[in-house]
């Protein structure tokens, strides 16, 4: 999921091509490189830890499709999201992992 800061486009489902919940099927395929790898490495920082409740953040360059839910229909689990990216590729990403013991955050490539 991505979360738009400004909170003016609301929470974004992402999506790897090859998700049997993705329809219209895509016409691509997602580029498995070491970018995407650290994505997907990375998301549990996204869950907030038990002790501090911090959570991390991963900032990244997305490259897809995008689809907007019509019709009072939603995409994802529980039809929850009303926008989805289809990812295809991602570069320059980045992850805060958040301080257990301080909670700042700590940045790593």
């Amino acid at each position: 999921m991505v979360d738009d800061p400004n909170g003016k486009c609301g929470p974004i489902l992402v999506e790897l091509p090859d998700d049997r919940d993705v329809h219209p099927r895509a016409h691509f395929s997602v580029v498995k490189d070491s970018e995407l790898k650290r994505f997907l490495d990375s998301s549990y920082v996204l869950i907030p830890n038990a002790k501090t409740h911090q959570t991390g953040k991963i900032r990244a360059t997305f490259q897809g499709r995008f689809d907007v839910a019509r019709g009072g229909k939603g995409v994802g689990h529980g039809n929850m999201y009303d926008l989805r990216l289809v990812l295809q590729q991602l570069s320059n990403v980045s992850v805060d992992y958040p301080n257990q013991s301080t909670g700042s955050d700590e940045s790593k490539k």
